[in-house]
């Protein structure tokens, strides 16, 4: 079996392999900003167990990020980060929903719980295609290493689909 992180063959030194690199830019930049802003969603969660998980995820993310750089490490390109707009705009619409719930700290734990499901939502898609050139230009090593992070973003969304949604709906609307 080959576990060499170089391909085989000169794909390396095609566009595929130039887009690879710009996508894990990208994606790094996507986990860096969510780091940044996991925070303040926490600090703005009410309930203990969504601020839990919020915690954690801070936790998850910044081992992401070192995964990620081990994979430029790997690639023998320097760590840098490219903007992500998807999750800038992701983000972004979190403090607006958080805007628009203020004052009903139950609507506001599921405005969080809402947005983070499509935060992690939209990394599972971005990893699945990483992961998908990874394999196509014979990059064994990144690959494992991206998919340890999508698997735990898919645990990431069924943690937030087990958070006591009904519970806290419920109390919402009363």
């Amino acid at each position: 079996m080959e576990t060499s992180t170089y391909p085989k063959t000169k794909i390396y030194n095609t566009r595929l392999e130039k887009f690879f690199v710009e996508e894990l830019k990208e994606i790094y930049g996507a986990e860096r900003y969510f780091q940044n802003s996991l925070g303040k969603m926490r600090d703005a969660a009410t309930n203990k167990k969504l601020i839990k998980v919020l915690n954690d995820q801070k936790r998850v993310t910044i081992d992401q990020m070192s995964r990620l750089e081990d994979a430029f490490r790997c690639l023998g390109k320097r760590i840098e980060f490219l903007r992500c707009e998807v999750m800038e705009n992701l983000v972004k619409q979190t403090w607006y929903s958080i805007e628009k719930t203020a004052g009903n700290s139950k609507a506001m734990d599921v405005a969080l719980i809402h947005s983070c499901h499509k935060i992690r939502h939209f990394e599972v898609a971005a990893y699945h295609g990483l992961i998908s050139m990874a394999e196509t230009l014979d990059y064994c090593k990144i690959k494992q290493l991206l998919n340890e992070t999508l698997q735990e973003d898919k645990e990431a969304v069924e943690m937030f689909s087990l958070l006591p949604k009904w519970e806290i709906t419920y109390q919402s609307a009363n």
